[in-house]
């Protein structure tokens, strides 16, 4: 068994001019935030500003196998959450779509595709860096001890 801890994020984002050619406009992350409202389709969300929309609530997964990339995110002076957007031209009401969620910057890039997608790089909320330096010591303590892992799903927290 995987040691794993599942986390729900709200993904803000907001619409700004394009910043390539063929582009008018693009959606941009601009924050994500712990404790989403109940409602996760497109609306207003109560801390956003006017032109701030939340797109959805998306399961931040955090995995023992990925705990050094979380480890380099943290310790590179600002951790952070990465956020993978795709336009979605099929829809006017929900135009751009949530692709990824993720605490490793080694994988938002890697699963991200160039060409369509972007990856946005937001700050992490405090409570959230101190889940995951503790989800890093488990899964660490957890290895030290060669048990067969601790599977956790959290709306906040972990208990190892």
């Amino acid at each position: 068994m995987t040691v794993k801890l599942t986390v729900p994020l709200g993904v803000v984002v907001m619409r700004e001019a394009g910043s390539r050619p063929w582009e008018d406009f693009r959606w941009r992350t601009v924050r994500v935030v712990l404790d989403p409202v109940e409602k996760t389709d497109w609306h207003n969300h109560p801390t956003a500003t006017a032109r701030d929309l939340l797109a959805t609530t998306e399961q931040l997964v955090l995995q023992r196998e990925e705990a050094m990339s979380y480890r380099v995110n943290l310790a590179n002076g600002e951790p952070s959450v990465y956020v993978v957007l795709r336009h979605d031209p099929h829809g006017p009401e929900k135009p751009v779509a949530v692709r990824q969620v993720t605490a490793s910057p080694f994988e938002a890039r890697s699963n991200g595709d160039p060409v369509l997608d972007w990856v946005d790089r937001v700050p992490m909320p405090a409570r959230l860096v101190t889940l995951i330096e503790s989800f890093i010591a488990a899964s660490h303590s957890e290895v030290m001890r060669g048990s067969s892992g601790v599977s956790a799903s959290a709306g906040g927290s972990f208990e190892p």
